[in-house]
């Protein structure tokens, strides 16, 4: 009898005992060192950590006394460049302030401030405008450069030289529709590490026509000359008698510009990512402040 006492009054402690963590545990909100989330130990679980926010949401953070930007040319003829220096945007689609061509924003090259900003139209604009524009930038400014659509179809060599003493070493090479960043300055003595160029792929066919246009008509009309291919057309025997076929290319001005963009982008989407242009340009970086 003694025994089975004993075993009662002790089921009876541990029925009390249970009752009594299961009240403090879910209705006793003062005491916060037992709950069930502490017991499965989710209470120890480290926070997920923030990854670091770096300036124009580049990979890496700049080291002191240089300064962080980020480039992006514009896509196709849709998509607007887009310029970033120190985590500020100065220029986009959103600021209004892009155009078709040439985007280009002048920065201090000492104390980061902004100068000035502008866009240049190379297909069909004031070449002078550019000209001017390049000549007059100061000593000790940094250039960031973007194209959107065309870069190259008014560049002449003068405009060409300009950037050269700017530093870039591709612009000499740039064509149409090519894509382009880069990030220069007056006064550098070598050559900028911040350029990138994306070209276009010309068939020979419309190359032929931008070289050789027919009499009066030039790229920069309203409806610039494109190639018509005739053909496989047979060419004079050759001494062992067989007959040589080659497909006849000849330039004419199409009473429809629109028109021919559509066949040009059907006849090289395969080589173009937009159909008609390439993909666009993304650089980010560290520019040295200029010290002296």
């Amino acid at each position: 009898m003694r025994i089975t006492s004993v075993i009662r009054y002790m089921v009876l402690l541990i029925t009390l005992l249970g009752m009594w963590f299961i009240t403090q545990t879910y209705f006793h909100q003062s005491w916060k060192a037992v709950s069930l989330r502490s017991w499965l130990g989710a209470m120890n679980k480290p926070s997920s950590e923030k990854l670091p926010q770096h300036k124009c949401g580049n990979q890496k953070s700049c080291p002191k006394n240089y300064f962080a930007f980020r480039i992006i040319s514009g896509a196709a003829n849709v998509v607007g460049p887009s310029i970033c220096f120190e985590d500020l945007v100065l220029m986009s689609s959103v600021k209004n302030n892009i155009g078709r061509g040439l985007n280009i924003a002048l920065v201090n090259g000492t104390t980061g401030q902004l100068l000035k900003t502008n866009s240049f139209d190379m297909y069909s604009g004031d070449i002078t405008k550019l000209q001017t524009f390049l000549q007059e930038i100061k000593h000790g400014t940094l250039v960031l450069t973007a194209s959107y659509d065309d870069a190259a179809t008014k560049m002449n060599d003068k405009v060409r030289a300009y950037f050269t003493e700017l530093g870039s070493n591709h612009v000499g090479k740039l064509g149409f529709r090519d894509n382009w960043v880069f990030l220069g300055a007056k006064g550098l003595m070598n050559k900028s590490p911040f350029e990138k160029v994306h070209g276009y792929k010309v068939h020979p066919c419309h190359e032929l026509c931008r070289l050789h246009p027919p009499q009066g008509t030039s790229p920069a009309t309203p409806h610039p000359p494109v190639c018509i291919r005739q053909g496989p057309v047979a060419l004079s025997p050759t001494p062992n008698r067989a007959v040589t076929f080659a497909t006849l290319l000849t330039c004419t001005v199409p009473t429809s510009s629109l028109s021919f963009f559509l066949q040009h982008i059907k006849n090289n989407k395969e080589t173009n990512k937009y159909e008609g242009w390439p993909e666009l340009l993304e650089m980010e970086g560290c520019a040295p402040r200029k010290m002296d």
